[in-house]
């Protein structure tokens, strides 16, 4: 993680597709907001302990694993859950139909249970667009070239690596080319 936490948030620009169902209608710029890295407990702690607390790393590793697991038996138990300030868990579920109340079995009927957030409206409040900063960040193509442009200026042995911008598969259509 970087040491300058509070910063910028990457994008990168595409082409998308003005309606999204049609393939045939008109395609325009538009913005996919990258993540710098995914961050974990561990490094949550980490950063935690360094905004001036007398708790310990880990301590607070600690506390946050136990949060996540209370989290979840809570949920279990049918509670929903508020960390208050960021979010409310809930559970949703997805079942079949019976015919009537005597048919209906939770084991059968039930086909899947859902963790659902709801994202609290004061954390939502700190990301109003005129008050973040943005740097733009290659797309996943020119990453691509980029990466290959390197691998050519390298000896055969060190161009085997398979690691770093380009390299990871992503759910985005980046690049402006179609």
């Amino acid at each position: 993680m970087a040491n300058n936490v509070i910063g910028s948030i990457p994008y990168s620009l595409s082409l998308r597709l003005v309606n999204p169902g049609d393939a045939e209608s008109e395609k325009k710029i538009g913005a996919t907001l990258q993540s710098r890295e995914t961050i974990g407990l561990k490094i949550l702690a980490k950063h935690m302990s360094e905004h001036n607390t007398s708790f310990s790393e880990g301590t607070l590793y600690g506390v946050l694993a136990d949060m996540v697991s209370c989290t979840i038996e809570l949920l279990r138990a049918g509670y929903s859950v508020d960390l208050e300030g960021l979010a409310k868990f809930h559970l949703t579920c997805q079942s079949t139909l019976a015919d009537n109340i005597d048919e209906f079995n939770p084991q059968s009927n039930i086909k899947k249970v859902n963790i659902r957030t709801a994202v609290d409206k004061d954390a939502q409040s700190q990301f109003a667009v005129n008050t973040l900063d943005f740097e733009y960040a290659m797309t996943r193509e020119e990453q691509a070239a980029a990466k290959k442009a390197a691998k050519a200026n390298l000896p055969q042995s060190e161009s085997s690596d398979n690691t770093g911008p380009g390299s990871g598969s992503g759910g985005d259509d980046s690049g402006l080319t179609e």
